[in-house]
C-alpha cells in the first residue's frame, strides 16, 4: 500500500508552499520525480535515493 500523498502520476506540493515557486513531487512507476511548480523539466530519483533524501531532511542534514 502506498503512503498517502505519494500517488502515481499526480504532482503534489507541500502544504507549507505559499507561492508559485514550489517544489512538487510525483511517483512515476518505481521512480520519484521532482520539479518546480509548472516547469516541465524534472529530476528523477530511484526509490532508494528518495528515501535517503527524506531521511536526511527529517534528520536536519539540510537545515540552513
Amino acid at each position: 500500500m502506498e503512503k498517502p500523498g505519494l500517488r502515481s502520476d499526480v504532482w503534489i506540493s507541500s502544504s507549507f508552499c505559499g507561492n508559485a515557486a514550489c517544489v512538487e513531487v510525483m511517483r512515476c512507476g518505481d521512480e520519484i520525480q521532482l520539479r518546480v511548480t509548472g516547469d516541465d523539466r524534472h529530476l528523477t530519483f530511484t526509490t532508494a535515493e528518495w528515501q535517503a533524501f527524506v531521511a536526511g531532511a527529517k534528520a536536519g542534514q539540510f537545515d540552513l
